[in-house]
């Protein structure tokens, strides 16, 4: 029964990593985004690199957390809002970690936006670093997403 938990468990892992990393449209651009989260807010500052989306903000998280054995999955809505005032963008995020590591992984994808964003389409990849140091100690988190974006 162990063992059928396990592989239960690695394959939803390997199916929550595959969402979201459709091949980069054309005209998309590389895009770096640096997350830091505290969890007693639900919600953090960002900085964006690579042009596509503004340069800095703030963020609000809405998420779902489910377990598996020792896994732990996260579905995150995550809103992006620009300090420059140009819209909101939202990300869907799809991570896991086992239990007490000291870093999550997963997907990203964009799901909506406003203002200047609402034409914005694109997906990555994400690491995320629990502070101080694991998810079971952890009162925030550093996320870092990588990816492509374009505006269509």
């Amino acid at each position: 029964m162990r063992k059928v938990v396990t592989v239960l468990a690695l394959m939803m892992v390997a199916l929550q990593l595959g969402a979201g990393t459709a091949a980069a449209a054309p005209g998309s651009a590389s895009v770096v985004i640096n997350v830091d989260t505290e969890f007693a807010d639900a919600g953090g500052t960002f900085v964006a690199r690579g042009g596509v989306v503004c340069p800095a903000g703030s963020t609000s998280d809405v998420s779902t957390t489910y377990e598996v054995g020792r896994w732990v999955f996260f579905d995150v809505h995550k809103t992006f809002t620009c300090a420059d005032g140009s819209g909101t963008f939202t990300l869907r995020i799809r991570a896991a970690v086992r239990l007490c590591d000291p870093y999550d992984t997963g997907t990203w994808r964009v799901e909506s936006g406003t203002g200047l964003y609402t034409q914005l389409t694109g997906s990555g990849r994400l690491v995320g670093s629990y502070l101080p140091d694991n998810s079971c100690t952890a009162t925030g988190i550093e996320d870092h997403l990588v990816g492509k974006m374009q505006l269509t």
